[in-house]
């Protein structure tokens, strides 16, 4: 099986410290805390962040531990929606092509 991509709604507010220019030198990843551990994704997926309306952030997933899907500081995007978002935690999408 193929690793899924991740997509989560949050405010932009809510992944600004989350975002590459705001990550302290001395950090090397970045995290969201989930319920238990993400087993349809893993490291090479992609992370994307959604205020509902587009994908404003995004970065590649490193590692899936239990509570936390760990990913490689955040980018700014304006991407179209791979999937209608869910409010509530996060939903597996396709990969993407970019």
């Amino acid at each position: 099986m193929s690793k899924k991509d991740v997509l989560i709604y949050a405010a932009r507010e809510q992944t600004e410290h989350k975002l590459a220019e705001n990550i302290p030198d001395h950090h090397d990843y970045a995290f969201w805390t989930v319920s238990g551990t993400p087993r349809q994704t893993g490291p090479g997926a992609t992370v994307l962040f959604t205020d509902g309306d587009r994908v404003h952030a995004r970065g590649e997933v490193r590692e899936c531990v239990d509570g936390e899907l760990r990913f490689e500081p955040l980018e700014r995007c304006d991407q179209e929606l791979p999937a209608e978002p869910v409010t509530r935690g996060f939903k597996y999408v396709d990969p993407s092509e970019s």
